[in-house]
């Protein structure tokens, strides 16, 4: 499938198979519990039951904890 762009050029857009989707759920399945608990707990990009307003709140508590 290709898109237009707004220099005149296309762009490519891979829709993945089934197949794929479905290999790509299995792997994460399977490396999401061995990589999760390496992971920093402030760090909330892509993981799961975090998103960017816990980040938010997170750090807006971090620095009312150094003004107060």
């Amino acid at each position: 499938m290709e898109i237009p762009k707004p220099d005149g050029g296309v762009r490519n857009l891979g829709v993945p198979t089934v197949t794929d989707r479905f290999v790509q759920q299995a792997i994460a399945q399977i490396l999401t519990p061995i990589y999760e608990e390496q992971f920093h707990e402030h760090s909330y990009g892509f993981r799961p039951n975090r998103c960017a307003q816990q980040a938010i709140i997170t750090a807006l508590d971090m620095m009312m904890e150094r003004i107060g």
